[in-house]
């Protein structure tokens, strides 16, 4: 277990990395993790159709979330909700799948309202500013959704 935490901490990094950069994740990257995660899954906790239940539950939540108005989430931020999802239905092996999924994206809002909000309130505070890929031009906050999606596992991991 210590070297899938280990994995998706990496995972993570580099996409915060590349998310802080060029405001994009690598598919690769979520491709890579998804198969350590079943490969672990398979081999190692036995519990490969509960994981699976999990990445299927999530991905259609998120895709339900994102017909909803107001709701901004990326393909690359969808994906990393999912193994996310994924990672933490391996390390809670007897959770329910729903469950996990709807903690995951609970908190997944609540931090990133959190997130919107400083940066809404420094944007109106300086007019105009670019942080990294963070920008803030004419009203509109353009953020990376990575830095919340790294806080809300922090939080669960640490509940």
């Amino acid at each position: 277990m210590n070297t899938l935490i280990f994995a998706y901490y990496v995972y993570m990094a580099v996409n915060l990395f590349t998310d802080l950069k060029f405001l994009k994740t690598k598919n690769f990257m979520h491709l890579l993790m998804l198969g350590a995660i079943l490969i672990y899954s398979i081999f190692v906790s036995n519990n490969i159709l509960v994981v699976v239940n999990t990445c299927l539950l999530s991905l259609v939540l998120g895709l339900l979330l994102t017909t909803v108005k107001g709701v901004s989430i990326g393909s690359g931020d969808l994906k990393m909700l999912v193994i996310t999802s994924m990672f933490f239905q391996t390390y809670f092996v007897n959770g329910n799948p729903f469950l996990i999924a709807i903690v995951v994206y609970t908190f997944y809002f609540i931090i990133s309202f959190l997130h919107l909000s400083v940066f809404r309130w420094f944007g109106r505070k300086k007019r105009e500013f670019s942080l990294f890929t963070y920008t803030y031009k004419d009203g509109k906050l353009q953020v990376p959704d990575t830095l919340p999606i790294i806080l809300t596992s922090l939080l669960i991991w640490t509940i």
